[in-house]
């Protein structure tokens, strides 16, 4: 995860818990200037092994918990497929 919503731990937080997934939160400030550099790095080939170069950066993990997973994967599906297939029809017009 990068980016601004990327700063806003109850976010990330949610994010995990919803897709049920660990999270990794790079902590590099401006992302899209660390790529860029990256890949400078790698053309000019002074980054040799780009997973270890990365790898060395500091982050954050986020974890999800299984019972907030659990909740949101239910009302995921009993309740918002749910919605979208009753609205399914309305779109097509």
């Amino acid at each position: 995860m990068t980016g601004g919503g990327a700063k806003n731990k109850l976010w990330l937080k949610r994010k995990a818990d919803i897709l049920g997934r660990t999270l990794i939160v790079p902590q590099v400030p401006e992302s899209v200037c660390f790529g860029a550099a990256l890949l400078a790095g790698i053309g000019a080939g002074i980054i040799k092994d780009p997973a270890k170069f990365v790898g060395s950066y500091k982050k954050e993990v986020i974890k999800s918990e299984k019972k907030l997973s659990s909740f949101y994967t239910n009302e995921y599906k009993n309740h918002y497929m749910k919605i979208y297939r009753q609205n399914l029809p309305y779109w097509g017009k």
